[in-house]
């Protein structure tokens, strides 16, 4: 099992991404931080995805608008 964390503006639109993404089987325990509220920026998203454990991918895509992190764990 892998964990995998990450941040977006889009939680929907990632997430579908994650599930359609072949190398991610079996995507299970979806998880949004900071109690499903975005956080007041992009530097404290990006803090927290830092901070987790696991895969993520640094930096994050240029996008405007609210901030969320997430996670999930898969299997390789």
């Amino acid at each position: 099992m892998t964990h995998y964390s990450g941040i977006t503006s889009d939680l929907a639109r990632r997430k579908k991404e994650h599930q359609d993404d072949r190398t991610k089987k079996n995507m299970r325990n979806w998880r949004v931080a900071n109690d499903g509220k975005p956080f007041s920026s992009r530097a404290l998203a990006q803090a927290w995805e830092n901070s987790q454990p696991g895969e993520h991918y640094p930096g994050g895509a240029p996008a405007t608008g609210p901030w969320y992190g997430y996670s999930f764990d898969y299997d390789k």
